[in-house]
């Protein structure tokens, strides 16, 4: 499981590789899905992904089909984003 931050396409994305067969099995990339310095990703024990945005405070959860089933957004970094 690999974070890719995407600096130079400004779209982040988790990416989980098989290294045997060399191939991505399976990628996620959503809408407004971004972060610029600090990003990473964690399969849980049910399958799913958690991924966060340090840049922006976002975190979520995602199943492999995609759909996004939980997040957070930290209302204290929002704030500052927001000024």
């Amino acid at each position: 499981m690999v974070f890719d931050n995407g600096t130079q396409r400004r779209r982040s994305r988790v990416v989980e590789l098989n290294p045997r067969k060399n191939k991505i099995v399976w990628s996620f990339s959503g809408e407004n899905f971004f972060t610029l310095f600090r990003g990473s990703a964690q399969k849980l024990k049910n399958g799913n992904v958690l991924a966060t945005l340090s840049d922006s405070g976002h975190v979520i959860e995602v199943d492999r089909s995609g759909n996004v089933v939980w997040e957070f957004w930290n209302p204290v970094i929002l704030s500052l984003i927001h000024i």
